[in-house]
């Protein structure tokens, strides 16, 4: 039942987020990037966001094997859940990682380790054509 909760608010969250069809006259779409690393345009509001191969279930699963962090000192930590913003390219490629949210250092150093180890994303579609955009990663450790 928590599972299904929390896999229901993460779905959710990312739906809110980057569904951006219905908002497409209400700010500005996208933004020029100024990083050499990245697009030159990344666009805020796409018609398909930005998914992990097998979707988000199968990205928890993935974290979850790939992060070694000391699972008992999970009682002492604040925070249950860590944000992640990632550049995903149009190609897939993650260019870019910003941590909106921390739960502690070992654990936000774990959880990028484990994010560099990502498959190639399914990138973001704009009228059709894959594009530069951002997502956000929720990763919670009280699973």
């Amino acid at each position: 039942m928590r599972k299904t909760i929390q896999l229901l608010l993460t779905i959710g969250l990312s739906m809110t987020i980057f569904s951006a069809s219905a908002q497409k006259d209400k700010g500005p779409a996208f933004e020029l990037s100024n990083d050499s690393l990245s697009c030159d345009t990344v666009w805020l509001l796409t018609d398909t966001p930005v998914a992990y191969p097998g979707g988000i279930p199968e990205m928890h699963e993935f974290l979850y094997k790939k992060m070694t962090y000391n699972k008992h000192l999970l009682p002492t930590f604040n925070a249950t859940r860590m944000m992640v913003k990632v550049l995903v390219s149009s190609k897939g490629e993650i260019l870019k990682k910003i941590v909106l949210r921390e739960i502690n250092e070992e654990f936000t150093r774990d959880a990028l380790q484990a994010i560099d180890q990502f498959p190639l994303l399914i990138p973001a579609k704009r009228d059709g054509v894959k594009v530069c955009a951002y997502w956000l990663i929720p990763i919670d450790i009280s699973r």
